[in-house]
């Protein structure tokens, strides 16, 4: 026991370690990070240090408890915001999750793709005031939802407008977690 008592331990936000992991691959850049999942986790990077409170940056630095529309970004652009998109465009068949959206999505089926296709517009109109007064280099996506990516990419892209960057999808979301885990032991 006195070895793990003498042990570093450290706790981080497992959004804020992603976008740190990430910094270590652009570390000379401003990235905007999000993971869309069960919610939507988000970090704000520059060079490598997150930012809060400055260059159009929430003061917490995450976007989840921020509005847009009038209730809270976490509930709309996570698991249960798609499925409620999906709902009110009467997309979903009873039962049906977001994979197998993304399937119906994948099989061409036109009331899955006009989900995802709403979900990137809303999505890219939410994170526009923050793209433009922060200016990241990349936007980087992971998560569940984010493998989505060729469903509702173009939509978010154009939403972004007039800004133009980057919207880049990591797959390997666990292992750039972990990157930024051992960066809080440096």
């Amino acid at each position: 026991m006195r070895s793990l008592a003498d042990a570093d331990i450290a706790f981080g936000n497992d959004a804020v370690l992603f976008g740190m992991g990430a910094a270590k691959r652009y570390p000379g850049e401003r990235l905007l990070c999000l993971t869309l999942g069960t919610g939507l986790g988000s970090v704000f990077m520059d060079r490598g240090r997150t930012v809060s409170g400055s260059d159009g940056v929430p003061e917490s630095g995450m976007l989840y408890a921020e509005t847009f529309e009038g209730a809270p970004v976490d509930g709309q652009f996570g698991r249960r915001g798609m499925l409620a998109l999906a709902d009110a465009l009467q997309a979903r068949r009873q039962g049906d999750d977001v994979i197998d959206l993304a399937a119906a999505a994948a099989r061409g089926e036109s009331a899955a793709l006009r989900v995802w296709r709403t979900y990137g517009e809303r999505l890219g109109r939410m994170l526009r005031p923050y793209v433009a007064a922060f200016r990241p280099d990349r936007l980087i996506l992971g998560g569940q939802i984010a493998k989505s990516l060729p469903l509702f990419g173009a939509s978010l892209s154009e939403a972004l407008l007039p800004v133009r960057l980057p919207v880049l999808y990591e797959d390997d979301l666990l292992r750039l977690v972990f990157y930024g885990a051992d960066m809080l032991f440096d």
